[in-house]
């Protein structure tokens, strides 16, 4: 063997090493790389995180393994990075600067507290600004609470927000370049970390009335179902013609399709829709692959509930960590926003998990035909050839069983009495805090008599079965916060944890169904 060939077979030889580690440590380690990317790790975090444990394996292999998986990490981290004041005051400096609003000391010293004056400071600091600039952006945000109090109608739209906020880079220094961090924050930010994905109800989370113009909330023109089939179709789009997943890509994309005369949501309602671009793509590439995008109603169903409780138990644990080393005064805003997002997460997978398993079984519809009190509606359309199930099982239909007073054991006969049997067994008490949970949510978004006094009865019966949520207290937004975080927030704990209950439970009910 001359020393070309001893070459060719060394490099042939490490080739076939570095595979088989990659492998080795995808086979070990890819449930804890999905886990990471799903709780808003970025790559860069995730490759330290292995250096540090992993120790015995190159860094090499761990680069080349996470590429391989194909998990999409977080890029822009700012949501993430930066406390609710320093959110907040970002709006507020936004509000000052469009229109030009020139405070002074006195009026910085009186509307500010020490606290959210260091909070921003130190902000600011991290991203290179100095003194002066911060007493800048301090004496500015608190010329527009000022402001506030003398004009109630000041106000800022969200298009009006993000111009202005490209100015205000230009002018502290700063860049928005993709995956940078940078302060005032986006306007998805602000939506998602004050409003709950709504503009308007970040600005009245600090005070502010948002303007009357605009469109009304809600998907308008487009149902769930839309932005699902969006992302995947332009997924395989770019699988087909090798172009970049990227949002401007997607863009074109929607133009093309609109002057082919099909309609389809805009880049800025998907990426609102599923709160960041990356979170679309990833929800969109579950159980997603280019030679089959529309996977069997067997194999969804058999994974469902597996990866949804999978899923939570991470959220779970997150959220109540993040809780946990909030300050004080950010614990409340922090505890909406979870409850919220839990029970909503929850419901529309629960909707998919149910669909799933419905279709999945091919005596679900002569069961439900069986049933009694059938409404004529639902029986045409299951009496059809073939039958429209994707009609009867809509997302407010599904919603209105889990609202019964049987929650989630209420499946209006769809499935078979072995997997019945299952929900059936789900403890009432975790049935009982679920109620809650679902009331909860309700009251911190609408926050009307009706679902104070709803939650007020849930709450009632909970505590008929658990001591810890026995209450005389009238059930207010501020007690309830306080009741709730107490107590190192097991009261919390407990509620939120039901949504791991009924999981398992359903859990269980699939394996039932597809054994």
């Amino acid at each position: 063997m001359d020393a070309v060939q001893a070459r060719a077979v060394r490099s042939e030889r490490r080739a076939s090493e570095r595979f088989e580690g990659v492998q080795a440590f995808l086979d070990e380690h890819d449930t804890s790389l999905r886990s990471l990317a799903n709780s808003g790790a970025t790559r860069t975090e995730v490759e330290s995180k292995f250096a540090l444990l992993t120790p015995e394996t190159s860094a090499d292999i761990v680069r080349e393994a996470i590429r391989r998986s194909g998990v999409l990490f977080d890029v822009n981290r700012e949501e993430y990075h930066f406390g609710q004041s320093v959110v907040e005051a970002g709006v507020w400096y936004i509000l000052a600067s469009a229109n030009a609003l020139r405070g002074d000391l006195p009026v910085a010293l009186a509307e500010l507290s020490l606290d959210e004056m260091t909070e921003v400071a130190q902000a600011l600091a991290r991203l290179g600004i100095g003194p002066e600039r911060s007493k800048e952006v301090l004496v500015s945000v608190a010329a527009a609470r000022r402001q506030l109090i003398a004009a109630p109608d000041l106000t800022i739209s969200k298009k009006r927000y993000d111009e202005q906020r490209s100015v205000a880079l230009i002018h502290l220094g700063l860049t928005g370049g993709h995956g940078s961090l940078v302060w005032p924050p986006t306007s998805q930010t602000v939506m998602k970390r004050l409003g709950s994905g709504y503009w308007k109800d970040a600005l009245a989370s600090i005070g502010i009335t948002a303007s009357g113009l605009g469109r009304s909330r809600g998907l308008i023109v487009f149902e769930e179902s839309d932005y699902q089939s969006a992302m995947t179709d332009f997924l395989h789009h770019c699988a087909a013609t090798e172009s970049p997943e990227s949002f401007d890509s997607f863009e074109a994309w929607v133009s093309n399709e609109d002057r082919l005369g099909r309609q389809r949501p805009s880049g800025a309602a998907v990426r609102n829709f599923y709160q960041s671009w990356t979170n679309a793509k990833r929800t969109a590439l579950t159980g997603w692959s280019v030679q089959s995008a529309r996977p069997s109603a067997t194999s969804t169903a058999a994974s469902a509930a597996r990866t949804a409780l999978h899923d939570a138990s991470n959220a779970h644990r997150s959220a109540l960590d993040q809780l946990s080393g909030l300050p004080a005064r950010d614990r409340a805003a922090a505890l909406v926003t979870f409850v919220k997002d839990h029970m909503g997460v929850f419901e529309a997978r629960r909707r998919v998990w149910f669909r799933a398993i419905v279709k999945s079984d091919p005596g679900a519809i002569t069961r439900r035909l069986a049933a009694p009190g059938l409404k004529p509606a639902q029986r045409l359309l299951l009496e059809a050839t073939p039958p429209d199930l994707d009609a009867v099982l809509t997302d407010m239909y599904l919603d209105r069983l889990l609202g019964t007073t049987e929650g989630l054991r209420s499946t209006d006969g769809w499935l078979e009495s072995d997997a019945q049997a299952e929900l059936d067994s789900i403890p009432e008490v975790d049935l009982s805090a679920m109620r809650v949970m679902r009331e909860l949510r309700n009251f911190f978004t609408h926050d009307s008599a009706e679902s104070q006094s709803r939650l007020t009865t849930a709450m009632s019966e909970l505590g008929e079965l658990d001591d810890r949520f026995r209450t005389d207290r009238p059930l207010t937004r501020r007690f309830i916060c306080r009741w709730l975080l107490s107590d190192d927030a097991n009261r919390l704990a407990a509620l939120s944890g039901s949504v791991l209950a009924a999981w398992r439970g359903m859990l269980a009910a699939e394996a039932v169904a597809s054994g």
